[in-house]
């Protein structure tokens, strides 16, 4: 009974931090809707990346400092192919997305650099809430989110680096990949 109560309990606080982030309120650089196979590709969305909330609370791999509101609003059609977010921006930037099913999915460095990047193989169809944060920093640097419908981590004609790679914190089965490197 007393372990019953505890798993309770953390059930609770779990759902209580996720709730910190309001996927709800307007997306402070707007909404965009794609479908499988836009173009142009990528599409870019240029921000301010941070905010005052640790996404830490989120748990997972979530990190960096985000706005309470979502900074990009992606409605997205899927189809055949993946569907790719990263980030640009000369700062150290994390990546948090609150995906159609409601799970979240987080990422910081990718590849060999300081910028994230979340690739989902079997992207779902629905609203992708995404969140740029920041790491070490108090500014709010300038960056660039790029939505696309391949992987551009890799030269074209060379496969992803993905052998080398860790699986970002989603639920099993969501088909994500995440850029970071072990």
């Amino acid at each position: 009974m007393r372990y019953a109560a505890w798993v309770v309990c953390a059930a609770v606080a779990v759902v209580g931090n996720a709730s910190a982030q309001n996927p709800t309120e307007p997306a402070t650089y707007g909404n965009v809707v794609l479908s499988s196979g836009f173009t142009p590709d990528p599409h870019n969305v240029v921000l301010e990346a941070g905010g005052d909330t640790d996404a830490e609370k989120l748990g997972g791999d979530c990190t960096g400092m985000i706005a309470n509101a979502p900074d990009v609003q992606l409605d997205y059609k899927a189809g055949q192919g993946t569907l790719y977010l990263s980030v640009e921006s000369d700062a150290d930037t994390t990546l948090v997305v609150n995906l159609p099913d409601e799970k979240w999915a987080c990422n910081d460095d990718s590849a060999s650099s300081l910028n994230p990047a979340l690739l989902f193989d079997r992207p779902q169809a629905g609203i992708y809430d995404i969140w740029i944060g920041t790491v070490d920093t108090e500014d709010n640097p300038a960056a660039t989110l790029k939505i696309a419908g391949r992987d551009l981590s890799s030269p074209p004609g060379r496969p992803p680096p993905w052998p080398q790679m860790r699986m970002a914190f989603v639920p099993s089965g969501a088909g994500l990949r995440s850029a970071t490197r072990r």
